[in-house]
């Protein structure tokens, strides 16, 4: 007997030729019932819209049903839909949101049905009130007055009871109780959580209050104490009983002060950590600021990129950022400033300049590099002059002539700057809020490109009210070859001017009246 791998008999199946047609016939049944779908789809959801639309008709009677201590005319003045208007989807919609923005009602259902005359519709919406509060209690509530917590949180005998906003009533008043320096403060809602309560029971534990008796400064060598408390929020309690209120929340915003402050000299990897403890009386805190303050990054070189219509040298002129200095946010700003003003005084008003610290291999020093969109240049097109009802249009415009902000020239934005400045110093022009007026208010619209400077199919306006056009100026035309001058023959005059008589013509004295003149005689005063 011979052992060996046994062969299992092949299953009875069809042959794959005949199994790929059948598979390619389903696949072309499907992609034909697919087509057809497809093509019949907007004919059914245009059926199905219209089934669902409503009735074209006037509103004969607007109904309200279901309510209970609200009026049926306090709920017709809030909805748009009213007697006479037309049946709108759309508006009804609306109406529903506004009901149930109300806080009156917990569902807004409508319905519409034919008159009995037959010429309108009768709309009917039929609501369910929300309970009201029929008992509000809050247990061990002593520093907080109760009006201030009834006003912050909507809980108050006689208002509506609405389970979702007396749960969010419970974090609210931890906020009251932490502004005023009880941090520790716990609320515990007891009743009123749950959907058709009419009872709001809430415990409350406030614990005491937290003052700030004393703030520290631990790793700090660049600034001193003195310098970093006047940068942070929390402040220490005068004889420990004006101001000093405690927070928590200030110390997030005194990390970030903190924070900035020191990035603002230099100190990018500054870490600031806030650590508090108990002071020497009861609810006295102890604030500890954990300063790290890291390497101060110097400016190792000064970069420029997208500068094309200025050259690097023109944009290094006047900075006060240089090689070798600590990189200080308040430098680096007036420079941008700088840069931007340079700009715009070759009309590119839609500059982006951004200044990007690019770290090196070396700790501590960064090479700054300025990355610039400068965009095209622009003319001044027009001035248009609105809102001076008794000042004329010749003042203001004379104003802007003196600032040099002129139509034809470039754009400059730090010339319409001081015409701005120019117009308010006029004191012909209320701009304090406080007085009733506002500040003077420009604008820069229609931008037009240099090969249509009146926009499609427009022409020049000349005339005072035309729109206003920035125009691109394009390239600058070539400059004209200087006039020749050809030598003057000998016989003539300076300048080739001939000289009186030449040519034989007679000089005569020119004819004119005697002018006349009258003499004043000059009296001694009594």
């Amino acid at each position: 007997m011979t052992r060996g791998v046994m062969m299992v008999p092949p299953v009875p199946r069809k042959a794959p030729a005949a199994r790929a047609a059948r598979l390619g016939a389903f696949l072309r049944i499907v992609l034909a019932l697919a087509f057809v779908a497809q093509a019949f789809a907007p004919a059914q959801l245009a059926w199905a819209a219209k089934e669902n639309a409503l009735p074209e008709g006037p509103i004969v009677e607007v109904r309200v049903e279901g309510n209970v201590s609200i009026t049926s005319d306090q709920v017709r003045a809030k909805i748009l839909s009213r007697e006479g208007s037309q049946l709108d989807q759309d508006r009804i919609d609306a109406d529903i949101q506004t009901l149930l923005g109300t806080k009156w009602f917990s569902d807004v259902s409508p319905y519409f049905d034919k008159s009995t005359d037959g010429k309108g519709f009768i709309l009917t919406f039929v609501v369910r009130e929300l309970p009201v509060l029929s008992h509000v209690e809050f247990r061990g509530l002593k520093h907080l007055k109760l009006k201030d917590v009834e006003e912050n949180t909507g809980l108050k005998k006689g208002n509506r009871a609405d389970a979702a906003r007396t749960q969010l009533a419970v974090d609210q008043i931890r906020r009251l109780y932490a502004e005023k320096g009880y941090d520790s403060a716990e609320v515990t809602l007891l009743e009123g959580g749950e959907r058709g309560q009419t009872r709001v029971v809430m415990q409350i534990f406030e614990g005491e209050k937290h003052t700030v008796g004393g703030i520290d400064f631990v790793g700090n060598v660049f600034s001193t104490d003195a310098t970093l408390r006047t940068k942070i929020t929390s402040k220490v309690a005068i004889l420990g009983l004006i101001g000093g209120k405690y927070h928590r929340d200030n110390l997030e915003e005194d990390v970030r002060k903190l924070t900035e402050y020191y990035q603002g000299q230099g100190f990018v990897e500054v870490k600031v950590t806030p650590v508090t403890r108990p002071g020497s009386s009861l609810g006295d805190l102890r604030i500890t600021y954990v300063i790290s303050e890291g390497t101060r990054y110097k400016v190792r070189n000064v970069e420029f990129k997208g500068n094309k219509k200025l050259s690097t040298a023109k944009l290094k002129e006047g900075l006060l950022l240089h090689s070798g200095q600590p990189i200080l946010d308040t430098l680096k700003e007036t420079d941008r400033k700088n840069l931007m003003t340079k700009y715009y005084e070759i009309g590119c008003i839609q500059t982006m300049i951004r200044p990007e610290p690019k770290y090196t291999e070396v700790p501590g020093v960064v090479d700054l590099v300025y990355e610039i969109e400068e965009g095209e240049p622009y003319l001044l097109g027009d001035l248009i002059i609105r809102g001076n009802d008794r000042t004329k249009d010749k003042v203001i415009r004379r104003e802007a002539l003196m600032a040099g902000f002129l139509p034809g020239e470039v754009l400059n934005l730090n010339r319409m700057d001081t015409f701005k400045q120019r117009l308010g110093n006029t004191g012909y022009f209320v701009m304090s809020p406080e007085m009733g007026g506002k500040p003077i208010d420009m604008k820069i619209i229609n931008h037009r490109p240099a090969e249509r400077p009146y926009g499609d199919g427009m022409i020049p306006d000349l005339t005072d009210g035309a729109t206003t056009r920035m125009q691109d100026p394009g390239p600058e035309p070539p400059a004209l070859p200087p006039p020749v001058l050809a030598d003057p023959p000998a016989d003539t005059g300076p300048g080739g001017l001939e000289p009186f008589g030449a040519g034989g013509r007679s000089l005569r004295r020119p004819t004119s009246r005697r002018s006349t003149f009258r003499r004043t005689r000059l009296r001694r005063p009594p």
